[in-house]
């Protein structure tokens, strides 16, 4: 099918004042807040382009369409203009905000139609090329498409954590980047520079999703179920530059994509889809596919049709053994488990395409510790006991010290299971909770006493915990967690770059302000605000949970 032209229908805006419940900072006067939805379903387009009319300054929306800008900018009377791949282009001013309110703006999907000519070209019209042939012809033309030039971005930088649906650990920065062109290579000579940073603390902290990856699971570690990555020094804004596949498209960045025109061409399976257009540029839709082992990974490329530059790049890489948590079908048509996936997307400005945003998700487990645990032992044991003629209750007992107070511990099954010595069977005739300390009554005839005293003195010189087995199992605290039970808790990661700005020109930086790559971007890293700091601005989230 040769798509000649889009007959594009009026567009649909809606524009819904709603009253802000919750979600609004403390500064809420400081910015204006907006919502971009689906006008056909309702559903929150993320990513979607929001930027001001005749500026380079913009922002793009969040994982529930959210996004907000600073209200001088309505003073200015700008106007606001919403995109987004396959949605109409549309205007807004920026007087429609108001002050603690939020402003839903509703864009319709674009229609796509075959002209008269289209279904009666003739047959002496140019073959058109296959699916690997355009991805082929675009990444041939990176160089020629994409800024060979130095230039600098600014955008606002954010990484945090999913904890199912709940956003933790959200740190925020304000980031410019110095990139010495496409013929140079990144990781080695762009320079970057922290404008501002900030530990967003009105989101939860939990500290063990914000241990680096270390892949020591005995110690707790963290790591990536079935994969593996770098820690980069725990740099997070590193490892989300180097898994940019476009602009390191002759360097190995990331499985299985690799390097454009070895890897990801000839080592997947491509197929057209449906045209599409972003602004009023027609764009070719290119879906793809690999199969290796127990992975499968799923991509899509949109490549404009008239110069073959690449809009936006998505690659998802998934392991077949075993379905998604909640077994169904993701935005990839996918059940399997998710690895990560990548979503990169570059947009014209001139006559050169220049990054937009890009957005890299990972799973990761993290083994934790038990919440409740057995310390250390104490063994009171005499031989006063050897000298009764009878078995009566005595002071004779095992002391295990846990790590909290234990008052709630439900012990009711506990001397059913006993108590193994050296394989030996004792049995407990009363457990006693005073504290933190657990003490344990062993229940022995005179018999089995004397014999379990007489190996307990020979080998009191050993580390008698090593000797002597508790069965615990059957013992939980009042909010159920099992003694000396180890969990594993899965997360998602996510790390994202929104370009605000773009300069042909970039400034000179001095050496002693840059980001030390080699360490986490928030751990006591330079920076500097320039004079015009408050045209940049950091888009966080209106909420800290998703709705599902």
């Amino acid at each position: 099918m040769n798509v000649n032209r889009f007959k594009k229908k009026v567009l649909y805006l809606t524009v819904l004042l709603l009253v802000v419940i919750q979600g609004l900072s403390a500064q809420s006067g400081e910015y204006l807040y907006g919502y971009v939805l689906d006008a056909s379903n309702g559903e929150a387009i993320v990513f979607a382009n929001i930027h001001l009319k005749d500026r380079q300054t913009g922002v793009i929306s969040n994982f529930d369409g959210g996004f907000r800008i600073p209200s001088n900018y309505k003073e200015l009377g700008d106007i606001l203009v919403f995109s987004s791949m396959g949605y109409e282009k549309e205007e807004l001013s920026i007087t429609e905000f108001i002050k603690d309110t939020n402003v839903v703006v509703k864009l319709r999907p674009s229609t796509l139609q075959l002209t008269e000519v289209d279904v009666i070209a003739p047959k002496r019209l140019k073959k058109e090329l296959s699916p690997k042939e355009i991805v082929s012809k675009a990444i041939s033309l990176i160089t020629s498409n994409y800024p060979i030039e130095p230039y600098s971005q600014i955008g606002y930088y954010r990484d945090y954590q999913m904890d199912h649906d709940e956003i933790i650990n959200l740190n925020e920065a304000i980031i410019e980047v110095v990139d010495q062109g496409f013929n140079a290579v990144d990781s080695t000579t762009s320079k970057v520079l922290i404008y501002d940073y900030i530990e967003n603390i009105d989101f939860r902290r939990d500290t063990f999703a914000l241990k680096p990856y270390d892949y020591d699971l005995k110690e707790g570690g963290k790591v990536i179920d079935r994969a593996f990555l770098d820690g980069y020094g725990g740099n997070e804004f590193v490892i989300l530059s180097v898994h940019n596949a476009i602009r390191n498209h002759e360097m190995s960045s990331y499985s299985f994509v690799y390097k454009l025109d070895t890897d990801l061409l000839n080592e997947h399976s491509f197929k057209r889809t449906n045209d599409t257009f972003l602004n009023d540029d027609y764009v070719y839709t290119i879906e793809f596919t690999k199969k290796k082992y127990n992975y499968l990974a799923v991509g899509k490329l949109y490549i404009n049709k008239s110069n073959f530059s690449i809009n936006r790049l998505k690659y998802a890489l998934y392991h077949t053994k075993g379905k998604n948590s909640l077994n169904v079908s993701d935005k990839n048509g996918v059940r399997k488990t998710l690895i990560f996936d990548v979503v990169t997307e570059y947009r014209k400005n001139g006559d050169k395409m220049f990054l937009n945003f890009i957005s890299l998700n990972n799973n990761f487990k993290v083994l934790v510790p038990p919440k409740i645990n057995v310390e250390f032992i104490d063994f009171n044991f005499t031989a006063e006991r050897l000298e009764k003629k009878k078995i009566e209750f005595n002071h004779d007992n095992f002391v295990l010290n846990f790590n909290k107070d234990i008052n709630g511990l439900i012990i009711n099954n506990l001397w059913k299971k006993g108590i193994l010595f050296k394989g030996q069977s004792i049995k407990i005739d009363r457990a006693v909770v005073i504290g933190n300390q657990l003490v344990l009554y062993p229940n022995l005839s005179n018999a089995k006493f004397k014999k379990f005293f007489e190996e307990f003195d020979v080998e009191k010189e050993q580390f008698m915990s090593d000797l002597v087995e508790f069965n615990l199992s059957e013992l939980r605290d009042d909010d159920g967690n099992e003694v000396g039970m180890w969990t594993t808790k899965y997360y998602n990661q996510y790390r994202e770059y929104f370009v605000q700005e773009n300069n042909s020109k970039p400034r000179y930086i001095d050496n002693s302000l840059l980001m030390d790559k080699k360490r986490p971007i928030f751990d006591n890293q330079p920076n500097s605000k320039p004079n015009n700091f408050d045209n940049y601005w950091m888009n966080t989230p209106l909420r800290s949970t998703v709705d599902q």
